[in-house]
């Protein structure tokens, strides 16, 4: 798996052809998470393009509660390696900046998603939201789609003794010091 930190460092000949995309802090990777990399590797493995992982570092929620940031379920290399593992070709992982923080959803469509990693297929969550504001939701990743020329997949959350997986409920969980429960998840 190929690490990628800046935009200027994009194996653009690997992309040429296009990628299949997912988004998210994938803090971890848990079953839902482990969903959505199945649909991804699945998916570019049928279309014989670069499965790639989208993430920030510092996470979006790091970096609007700086001064009191949630728990990590994983280090940043502990991510890296698990990503590799599940056999995903590139890891794109830019700093999350004030830049980022307000690009509008169009804007990031257009200038990340479909000129920065020639999206071809993407692959989301159910509670995906994304760019300035999270004003980016499916309805305009479809839009999008339509004219730019991508489809998108989103993934239903996976369930477990009734809770939705997710990381924060997990980080809950073991905040309440019930490890049952967050091995649960």
């Amino acid at each position: 798996m190929r690490l990628i930190r800046h935009v200027s460092d994009l194996p653009y000949d690997k992309l040429a052809s296009g990628s299949v995309v997912t988004i998210g802090s994938y803090d971890g990777l848990h079953p839902g998470h482990r969903k959505l990399l199945d649909q991804l590797i699945a998916e570019a493995s049928d279309r014989g393009v670069p499965s790639v992982v989208m993430s920030f570092e510092p996470t979006p929620k790091e970096f609007f509660s700086a001064t009191a940031p949630p728990a990590r379920l994983m280090r940043f290399r502990e991510k890296f390696d698990a990503l590799a593992d599940y056999g995903v070709d590139i890891f794109y992982c830019p700093r999350f900046s004030e830049a980022m923080r307000g690009i509008s959803a169009d804007a990031f469509i257009r200038r990340v998603l479909v000129h920065g990693l020639n999206a071809r297929h993407i692959v989301i969550g159910d509670d995906f939201r994304f760019a300035r504001k999270r004003e980016g939701t499916m309805h305009e990743l479809l839009r999008a789609g339509r004219a730019l020329g991508y489809t998108v997949d989103q993934a239903a959350s996976v369930m477990a003794e009734g809770i939705r997986v997710s990381s924060t409920a997990i980080r809950e969980a073991l905040a309440a010091g019930d490890v049952a429960r967050a091995t649960a998840l």
